[in-house]
């Protein structure tokens, strides 16, 4: 994982220092996998990662929620449906006129990751 990388789920979960600092030092350490930096990220609160892959509409899409240090759904992988799924857990809802949780919450606006260091 890079620092920015690093960084952003510091912002995002709204971490205190002294766990910023741990999550620091452990993203630090090479032999730390992306499962332990995910629970240590989401000692404070609730935290979700998730990725698709897909081309010319075939594909997947994986999703875990971690709370507390701990791995509470997940990981999964789907043609479709994990990424909702786990938004849910987060208590996202669809709000009309999003077709999903995931549109709800502007996520379809990100489906081009080409167009996400332009916009950063």
């Amino acid at each position: 994982m890079t620092d920015v990388a690093a960084l952003r789920i510091r912002a995002r979960t709204g971490l205190t220092n002294r766990i910023n600092r741990e999550a620091a030092r452990s993203l630090a350490k090479p032999h730390a996998s992306p499962r332990d930096e995910l629970r240590l990220a989401s000692r404070q609160g609730m935290l979700m990662y998730f990725e698709t892959d897909y081309f010319g509409g075939l594909g997947c899409q994986g999703a875990a929620v971690f709370q507390h240090g701990e791995l509470i759904f997940g990981p999964q992988s789907a043609k479709t449906g994990a990424i909702n799924q786990g938004l849910k857990l987060l208590g996202i809802r669809i709000k009309p006129p999003a077709q999903d949780e995931f549109e709800t919450i502007g996520l379809d606006r990100h489906r081009d990751t080409e167009r996400w260091i332009e916009r950063s």
